[in-house]
């Protein structure tokens, strides 16, 4: 029986570091695996901002020329309005025009 207990503690030492290096191993590759994955998914949503960002700049964009617009046609009415007419029947044959346009 001793015979047979003989060495063990030192083959048992020897299990328990090899499955200790095989544990620092598979540690190892899982945190690659982990990084690669982490690092796919930050480019996606990278990718996925720029495009959120350019459709919203597009946005933007079309808005502010909508409104330079709109305040370029009510700054034409407005000057049109305060224009004063010289001569009545100017005045007379313009709101008649007014009038019939509308």
């Amino acid at each position: 029986m001793l015979i047979t207990f003989k060495g063990f503690p030192d083959k048992a030492m020897e299990l328990d570091r090899q499955i200790e290096e095989m544990r620092i191993k598979a540690k190892k590759t899982r945190d690659e695996e982990e990084n690669k994955v982490l690092y796919q998914r930050m480019k996606t949503l990278a990718i996925a901002h720029r495009r959120k960002e350019q459709r919203l700049e597009f946005i933007l964009e079309s808005e502010i020329r909508q409104m330079k617009d709109k305040f370029q046609e009510e700054e034409e009415k407005m000057i049109r309005r305060q224009e004063v007419p010289l001569d009545l029947k100017d005045t007379c044959r313009e709101k008649f025009i007014h009038i019939v346009s509308d």
